[in-house]
């Protein structure tokens, strides 16, 4: 065997080492993406919920409340 051929093998178990290594860090950034989605969609689902509650919380504390009250007169007109 001569110092080509085995530079030659050398090279391709190096690039066979580093498809492998690569492959690997894409599956765990696919895992982290996957993950990191699921959170967004759990704090999104958690926003929406914030703001239903606090529109329907200002929306009650700026709802007028009137309190009417009357009298019958002898004249039969009502005053308010």
């Amino acid at each position: 065997m001569d110092a080509a051929t085995i530079w030659a093998a050398t090279g391709a178990i190096a690039t066979v080492a580093t498809a492998g290594i690569a492959a690997l860090a894409a599956g765990q950034s696919r895992l982290a993406t996957t993950q990191a989605n699921a959170a967004a969609r759990s704090a999104s689902q958690a926003a929406d919920a914030l703001a239903a509650i606090e529109r329907d919380r200002r929306h009650e504390e700026l709802t007028p409340v009137f309190d009417v009250t009357g009298q019958k007169q002898t004249n039969s007109k009502l005053n308010i």
